[in-house]
Formats: structure tokens, C-alpha cells, sequence
């Protein structure tokens, strides 16, 4: 027999003394004072003496035991186990967070796994010959990693000492519910589910509902929850990283300008540097300053590139200094090799002459601001609308649409492929007067959200003033490379024709607006997060506007071009614990390049996805991805056509503490769990109670001595009054 609260078993036995020493005090207090009838009373109590004493004792005696059970039943005793006499089998549940944010270092040089290992060893050696122990491991996927629980202790020993934190997050909740789920009738009062977690931010959302565990948990069943542990110590991560448009003189050195930004989480943050280094085709190094209180800090990295093939694109591992969360100090990273745009306009060819500016289509204005002159960089062919193929569009990465209404049904279908495959697409109104007749066919195709109207709105009255770009546009990532020069170019535009444009602000952004607020040139990405679309609401051309003959019109072009393919080109963030998007003909993706800890302890199960990972019917891997780095992507027939980076999610392997009234009201909230303190093995360990009703049995004792007490008490004093002669 022991209790799970000694200090109030011991100040149950110390209150013991307290009637004791109110009866001695008492008896102190009794003075003699001798007068004339006192030899009468004498003898009437003589009579009755032994009488009274063995009364007065009896009641001293029910009051101390009264006050002694009710102390030992408020501390809750329990049965300990014991190797001898018969007795029933237990079954104990660990619930262990393996997830990423347990891979957290502490200052003893421990991690939050290794601390709730330690704690589920203690819980399994106090079992008896006979428990059971079943494993779930919180860690996406949920795994049963012991189901049915086993009595063969050492092997769940074994399974622990080999448990290595997972790169996913943790699914709590779900955990809980499987473990709930595992349990019979044949459990009944003699289970016990222990969670052991350091409900760090990164493993524990309090935002998210718990699962309600008292339903469905056999009656008599306890909850325990390992405590969590103090402060978190100080832990950076990288954030973002952009990769930078290199100017001439980065590109003779064969350098790739790469800006990252590394945030930082924890208390009192002091002034410190942190090392970044990228390893891949070059290793580079850079010193990141963060300031004192600074949580936020942006650093510039160039990587050298010394032999690299268009194909292959740039793989690349950028690294800091290790912290207290390691899984986040590494992040993967897939750069494309930078290439001359190649570009295609799509325009009714026409013999008018260079020089003839009325009479330049606006395939031709856009085709001369993109490459204002011979021998640029940029490689622009111009075609017709009748002569689009597949073809022309694979050796394409811009397209510039400038005669939407000679476009034919195939011709959609081979531009929705076109972006869908990571394609840009710029779309202007013809400059038919008979109406846009286009609108319908490019919305079915490739922006159902949008709406267009494909009546142009004009002004009628000669008098009227055209209408004016604003002077100050919004910011967007279409033209942030152009920073605040944009407003002051554009604030000399005017129009005389224009489209009536509506797009969601979810999946689109204004990128130049009238000063009305109605849009002159909007964009967003394609259908299904892949490709990029633009759309001007006026033609460039001088009987629409005069962007064609302003300043702007060479860098929106341009900018078009670059900043285009660039967000054409970017790839949805892929992180662990996620089916991962593949690129477009993929059949099986392979790791390439894993992080550097992998290699060193394989984590159970890990070893699954270092082969191939196939790829479902909807462009992505058919089951969650759950080792990071650098994944090559091939076709059907082995030839490589891509690589994908695969991170840890910052958010997930967060170690910021929950606040501790927050993690117990959750948990509060799914059962009456009792916490568990690894500081206090003696008091708190589990699996050493054996599940009784003492806590009752004692109280109902201590209510009938507390019955008898007050009948005794009556007695005596009736009995006093009696010796009393009338």
C-alpha cells in the first residue's frame, strides 16, 4: 500500500496529535478546590470512574482516527503491485510524441524525446510480472508501434532506446484516439494511458478540439500526462529564401545572389551571429547579425557555381550553426540554371513597316519593348494564332497572347497545358470593335474566378479626358523588382478603350490600377497553384493608350518576361508529413539528398522512402513524404525531368512553450487527467498504482467513526450530568 500524495498522508498522521494535546491541555487546566459537600460527589464518582475513563479514552481515540483516515483518503492511497498473490493483469498505454519539435536540445544536453523515453522506462519498471505494454507513437503518420500490448517488457525497452525523433509533426489528438480506440471491456479499472510530450507549440495547437476520452475509455481507467518542462531555449530557423536577379557583373563570375531571412524564437534574445552555410554545385558562406531583441534578420549569400548543365538546375543545402532544434537548421533548396526567356508572341502577322507606329499590332509593340534591340539576351519568336503547336509552346517559357479572338479550342487547350506545366501567360484585348469574343473561352480554360466583360468600355464624348493610371499603385510581386519607380512611371499613362475586370483578391492581385481603382493590368497563378497568368484591361496600342509610347512600356514589358517566369516557375512550399506536388510527367520521385542525420541513425521506418515514391493520378506522391531533401523526378520510361526540395515545416518543429494553463485546460477538456512530474519519481511514477476504491473505502470509515464520535460525546456528557446529585 502507498500514496500518490505522501506530504498529505504525513500531515494526515501529524494532525493526529492535535486532539491529544487539546486533551492534555485540558487536563492541565483542572484546579482542586476542596468544600463542605465535596466528599459526597466523591464517592458518587468513585463509582463510575473506570467507566468514564475507558469513555473519555474511546473518544479521544475516534477523533484522532477520524481525522487520521480522512487525511490518508484525501491523499489517495493505492496498491502498489507485487510479484506475490494473486492478482490481475494491467495494461499501459504509452502515448509518446516523436514528432519534430522532440527533437529539442536542452541545456543538460538531453532532448524532449529522450526525457519522455526516460519517464515511459520508469513507468515500465514498476510494473509486474504479467502487465502489458502498448506503444503509440505521436508522430505523422500515427503509428500502433506496439499493438496488441505486450508483457515482454524488454522488448518494449528495446523499441524505445532505438525510438529517434520523427521530421513530421505530431498529431496528438489522433494519438489519443487511437489509443482510446485500443481498449476493451476487458480493461476494466485496470488501464492507464500516459502521454508523454513537451507540448511545445510545434507539437500541441491549442486552437485544435481535443478528443473527448471519457466515453470511451473503460470505467476506472486513468489519465497521466507528463508535465512539460520549463522554458525553451533559444532557436533560429531560416524563413524565406528569394533567389536574386544577377546583373552582369554577378553572372561573368559565376555567381548565384541568393537573400535569406532568419527568424529567431525564445526569451531575452541577446546579440548574436549566426553561421549560414550553403553546400551544394559551390559552398558559400555568410555571417548572419542579429541585434539584441531582434527576432527577424535578412541576409544576402552568393553561391558560386563552378560546372553546372541547364538539366541538372542547382541543388543546394543551406545550413546554420546548430540550436536547441536541430531538425530546422537545414533547409533544401532547387534552383533552376538562369537562361535567356525565350518568349513567343502570338500576333496576325502584318507587313506594315517599323517605322509605320500607327500601324504596329500590339504583338509588334510588345515584341520591340521586350527586346528593344537586336542581339539582346531575350530570345522572341512571333507567331500566328493558326500556327501554335505543342512544339512551339515546349521550347517556350512567356507567352505573350495578343489576339486572343484568332485563337481556336485547341489552341486554349494547348495554353492550358502550357501552364500548367509552369508556363507564363500574358493575355490583352483585341482590338476587334465587334467585341471580345475570346472572354468566355479564357475563363473556361485557365481562370474560371475571373470575371470579364466583353463589352469595351470607351469614352464617347470627345470632350471627356482619357482615363489616368494612379499615381501612386499597389504594391505587388509582379513589379516589386521595379520598386517605387513604378508609381512614377505610370502616373503618365492614359486611356481611351479599356475592359471591365473583377478577380478575387484571393487568387489574384491588381498589379496597375486607373485612378477610379479600376484594374489596368491583373495577375495570379493558373489553375491548380501551377503556371502564372497575366491580363492587360487595354491593348498596347495608340488607339487604345499611350502606354506603347511612355517610359513604362519597355520595363512592364521586360518585367513581364522575368518576374513572370520566375512566379511561373515557383513551386509550392513542400514539407514533410504532406503529399508532395511532382513535377508535371512525373512517375516516381527518389531522394537525392538527404539531411546529414539520417545517415547517422536511421529513425524506424525511415528507411521506407529512401527508394523510389511513386506518383498518384493527381501530380503528387501518393502517400506523405516524410524524410526532407532533395528529390530527383522522373518519367515513366527512368529519364530525369526535375528535381523537388522537400523541408521541414518551421511551424511544426516550433519549440516556443505553450502556456501552462492552456495545456492543461486542453487536456482537461478530453478526460480528468493527473499530471505526471519527472522530479518526483517516488510520488509520480506510473504504472505503479494498482487501481482500488481506498480513497472510498477510507472516507466511508472515517464517516462512521465521525457517526460514533458524536453518539460517544453525547453519552459522556449525559453520563457527567448524572453524577451530578439532585
Amino acid at each position: 500500500m502507498s500514496v500518490l500524495y505522501p506530504g498529505l498522508a504525513l500531515a494526515a498522521l501529524a494532525s493526529v496529535a492535535v486532539p491529544i494535546l487539546i486533551h492534555l491541555l485540558l487536563r492541565r487546566r483542572k484546579r482542586v478546590i476542596q468544600w463542605a459537600a465535596m466528599d459526597l460527589l466523591a464517592r458518587a464518582m468513585r463509582r463510575d470512574r473506570r467507566r468514564q475513563r475507558l469513555e473519555r479514552w474511546l473518544l479521544l481515540a475516534a477523533r484522532c482516527l477520524l481525522l487520521a483516515l480522512a487525511g490518508v483518503a484525501i491523499a489517495q492511497p493505492f496498491m502498489a503491485s507485487s510479484a506475490g498473490g494473486p492478482r490481475m493483469s494491467r495494461t499501459l498505454w504509452l502515448v509518446i510524441d516523436d514528432g519534430v519539435a522532440s527533437a529539442e536540445r536542452f541545456p543538460d544536453g538531453g532532448t524532449a524525446l529522450s526525457r519522455s523515453r526516460d519517464e515511459a522506462q520508469r513507468a515500465i519498471a514498476a510494473l509486474a510480472p504479467g502487465d502489458r505494454v502498448g506503444v503509440i507513437t505521436a508522430a505523422e503518420p500515427v503509428r500502433r508501434a506496439i499493438d496488441p500490448p505486450t508483457a515482454d517488457l524488454q522488448s518494449v525497452l528495446s523499441f524505445l532506446d532505438g525510438l529517434t525523433p520523427a521530421f513530421t509533426g505530431s498529431d496528438l489528438p489522433q494519438a489519443l484516439r487511437e489509443a482510446a480506440r485500443s481498449t476493451d471491456g476487458r480493461d476494466e479499472g485496470r488501464m492507464e494511458i500516459l502521454l508523454l510530450s513537451a507540448f511545445r507549440r510545434g507539437s500541441l495547437d491549442l486552437g485544435t478540439p481535443p478528443p473527448v476520452l471519457e466515453g470511451a475509455l473503460p470505467r476506472g481507467a486513468r489519465l497521466l500526462a507528463l508535465q512539460p518542462p520549463g522554458q525553451a531555449s533559444e532557436n533560429a530557423w531560416i524563413a524565406e529564401i528569394e533567389a536574386l536577379r544577377r546583373g552582369d557583373e554577378a553572372l561573368s563570375q559565376q555567381e548565384r545572389p541568393i537573400r535569406l531571412a532568419i527568424e529567431r524564437s525564445g526569451t531575452g534574445l541577446a546579440r548574436s551571429q549566426r553561421r549560414v552555410t550553403a553546400v551544394g554545385v559551390g559552398t558559400s558562406a555568410v555571417d548572419a547579425p542579429l541585434e539584441r531583441g531582434e527576432r527577424r534578420a535578412g541576409v544576402d549569400l552568393r553561391l558560386r557555381q563552378d560546372s553546372m548543365t541547364p538539366e541538372e538546375g542547382e541543388l543546394i543545402s543551406i545550413q546554420l550553426d546548430p540550436d536547441a532544434q536541430p531538425r530546422d537548421d537545414e533547409r533544401f533548396l532547387v534552383l533552376p540554371v538562369e537562361q535567356a526567356p525565350r518568349v513567343m508572341v502570338v500576333d496576325r502577322r502584318t507587313f506594315s513597316g517599323r517605322g509605320d507606329l500607327e500601324r504596329l499590332s500590339a504583338g509588334a509593340w510588345m515584341a520591340r519593348a521586350i527586346e528593344p534591340g537586336r542581339g539582346g539576351r531575350v530570345q522572341v519568336d512571333e507567331i500566328d494564332p493558326g500556327s501554335l503547336d505543342r512544339t512551339l509552346l515546349a521550347r517556350s517559357e512567356v507567352v505573350f497572347l495578343a489576339r486572343p479572338d484568332l485563337l481556336m479550342p485547341e489552341g486554349w487547350s494547348l495554353l492550358r497545358e502550357f501552364v500548367d506545366r509552369g508556363g507564363a501567360l500574358v493575355v490583352t484585348p483585341t482590338t476587334d470593335d465587334v467585341g471580345q469574343r475570346w472572354v468566355e473561352a479564357f475563363r473556361g480554360s485557365l481562370a474560371p474566378s475571373w470575371r470579364l466583360d466583353a463589352d469595351i468600355e470607351m469614352l464617347t464624348d470627345p470632350a471627356a479626358s482619357p482615363w489616368r493610371l494612379a499615381p501612386q499603385q499597389p504594391p505587388s510581386a509582379t513589379l516589386r523588382m521595379l520598386g517605387s519607380e513604378v508609381s512614377l512611371l505610370a502616373s503618365a499613362v492614359t486611356a481611351e478603350r479599356r475592359m471591365r475586370v473583377e478577380v478575387p483578391a484571393t487568387e489574384a492581385e491588381v498589379v496597375l490600377r486607373f485612378e477610379d481603382g479600376a484594374p489596368m493590368l491583373v495577375a495570379g497563378d493558373g489553375p491548380g497553384g501551377r503556371g502564372w497568368i497575366a491580363l492587360l484591361t487595354v491593348a498596347p496600342e495608340l488607339s487604345w493608350s499611350d502606354l506603347v509610347v511612355r517610359p513604362l512600356m519597355v520595363p512592364l514589358m521586360q518585367e513581364l518576361v522575368r518576374q513572370g517566369r520566375s512566379l511561373a516557375r515557383r513551386e509550392e512550399a513542400a514539407f514533410v508529413g504532406t503529399r508532395v506536388a511532382a513535377p508535371p510527367g512525373s512517375a516516381t520521385l527518389a531522394l537525392r539528398r538527404g539531411p546529414s542525420e539520417l545517415s547517422e541513425r536511421p529513425r524506424v521506418g525511415a528507411a521506407a522512402q529512401t527508394g523510389s515514391i511513386p506518383i498518384a493520378g493527381d501530380g503528387r506522391t501518393r502517400d506523405a513524404v516524410v524524410i526532407p531533401g532533395l528529390y530527383e523526378a522522373f518519367d515513366s520510361a527512368g529519364r530525369r525531368i526535375g528535381a523537388v526540395a522537400v523541408n521541414v515545416d518551421p511551424r511544426r518543429a516550433d519549440i516556443e512553450p505553450n502556456p501552462s494553463a492552456g495545456v492543461d485546460s486542453w487536456l482537461q477538456a478530453s478526460g480528468s487527467w493527473m499530471a505526471v512530474d519527472d522530479s518526483n519519481d517516488e510520488a509520480q511514477s506510473a504504472g505503479s498504482r494498482e487501481p482500488a476504491p481506498w480513497s472510498l473505502v477510507l472516507l466511508i470509515a472515517a464517516a462512521v467513526i465521525a457517526v460514533g464520535e458524536m453518539v460517544l460525546g453525547r453519552i459522556l456528557s449525559r453520563s457527567v450530568l448524572q453524577e451530578v446529585p439532585s
